[in-house]
């Protein structure tokens, strides 16, 4: 008989198989001692797990693991609830902030219709200036790219077709050099 597996160990100790199979099992105990201690150390486990205390489980815990799991969901009344306090809470602080500042309510509306009037100015400014600023890019672009093209076609008339090829091929490496130089400062960084 080969060794029997662990399952069949465990249906040996807890008395589960037929008196054939425990005569083959017996038998084999007989003459292999790795099964004999195997045995040994499953009777050890099962009157270990024999003498473990019973666990309870705490009550209220299915609930609170299924709540966990498929949290509550907030109503339209607690929702409206919420915002309704919100709401007070901001007219209940305006008007202590009138009542601290001595300010009535027109004057206050006024500054405030004010101060956004000059935040809008500020801020539409500030978007000209930078539209402005990047159309003129645009143009000094555009120039120095057609200037950079007559620059070539002049020198493709001077040079010959060999030459042409090896400043091609330098200035696709200056290039390539430059922008790994470029990303390896800005995206890595430089150590210093």
């Amino acid at each position: 008989m080969n060794c029997p597996s662990a399952d069949q160990i465990y249906s040996y100790l807890e008395n589960e198989l037929t008196s054939s199979e425990n005569k083959a099992i017996e038998k084999h105990l007989l003459i292999c001692l790795k099964c004999r201690k195997a045995l040994e150390v499953r009777k050890f486990l099962l009157q270990a797990i024999e003498t473990l205390p019973s666990w309870q489980v705490p009550s209220g815990f299915s609930q609170q693991v299924m709540d966990r799991i498929f949290p509550v969901k907030v109503s339209i009344r607690g929702w409206l609830t919420a915002f309704a306090s919100g709401f007070v809470a901001f007219v209940l602080g305006f008007f202590i902030y009138v009542l601290a500042t001595g300010q009535n309510l027109s004057s206050l509306l006024i500054n405030l219709n004010q101060s956004l009037l000059e935040q809008a100015k500020s801020i539409s400014l500030v978007f000209i200036k930078f539209f402005k600023l990047i159309s003129v890019s645009l143009k000094i672009i555009h120039q120095l790219s057609g200037q950079f093209i007559k620059a070539l076609t002049l020198l493709t008339t001077l040079f010959s077709p060999e030459v042409q090829i090896i400043i091609i091929i330098f200035t696709l490496i200056l290039i390539t050099f430059s922008i790994y130089g470029i990303g390896r400062k800005f995206l890595i960084g430089e150590k210093q």
